[in-house]
């Protein structure tokens, strides 16, 4: 997720820096790059790390894994596919696990397991082990065909690796909710901060401060509908957040 921002101060500017396209053409606006922890049952956003727009989301998101809590399933974008970030989460913590759609040119040995679900054997890249050698060269995972006939078939990668206990249909079902939390980013951008997408503030320590207000008074609507959902013995997903935004504006 980015967010623009408006006029800043010179510092603010160099600090942000702004998309640059094909052409080298430079974004009229400063850029501030969100990557977020979200809970797919209540969108509540629960941790984030955001900086400026130049530093790839890869990078962001390894700051944000250490903090994701034990015993917990994190669904990734395929965006995500990074044996330093997946392999970072298994490594600390405690029943720590993942759900990672596989790119098309990921490859793989497979250990064991059926075309449909499979163990396979992953290899970390030598650019990986160069920046950090306490990477094993080879990591395992669960890759599960899926077999949505809405959209295209896709491979998810997993470190839930128990056949009996987890299900490659539950696994496909708690993938497929992770769409649902794509809508707490239009929330937060379109309905919470308005059409035009931009931040008021002018220097980097009240953008950063503007955010996280924002996040905040975000987390407080969702808690609100939590508690509303309970009541009336709803998924809190089911409530509308532009009508519970408006309530509580």
């Amino acid at each position: 997720m980015a967010l623009l921002c408006e006029p800043l101060t010179v510092n603010a500017i160099d600090h942000f820096g702004s998309q640059v396209s094909r052409s080298s053409r430079i974004g009229s606006y400063p850029q501030v790059r969100v990557v977020t922890l979200s809970s797919i049952q209540t969108h509540i956003i629960c941790d984030a790390e955001f900086g400026p727009y130049g530093i790839n989301e890869m990078l962001t998101a390894r700051r944000l894994v250490p903090r994701i809590p034990d015993c917990s399933i994190t669904v990734f974008d395929k965006g995500f596919m990074s044996a330093q970030i997946l392999c970072g989460l298994r490594a600390s913590g405690e029943s720590r696990h993942f759900i990672n759609p596989a790119k098309s040119n990921t490859r793989w040995d497979v250990v064991t397991g059926s075309d449909d679900d499979q163990i396979v054997s992953l290899t970390v890249s030598k650019q990986a082990r160069r920046a950090n050698p306490d990477m094993p060269e080879r990591w395992q995972a669960r890759a599960i065909r899926t077999t949505d006939a809405r959209g295209p078939k896709r491979i998810l990668l997993t470190s839930l690796t128990d056949r009996r206990r987890f299900k490659a249909a539950d696994i496909e079902a708690i993938y497929r909710r992770r769409w649902q939390v794509e809508t707490s980013y239009m929330e937060f951008k379109n309905t919470m901060l308005g059409v035009a997408l931009t931040l008021r503030s002018q220097t980097v320590e009240c953008v950063y401060q503007e955010i996280w207000g924002a996040l905040i008074a975000y987390n407080l609507i969702r808690i609100a509908m939590i508690r509303i959902a309970r009541g009336a013995k709803l998924a809190p997903h089911r409530l509308s957040f532009i009508r519970s935004y408006r309530r509580c504006s």
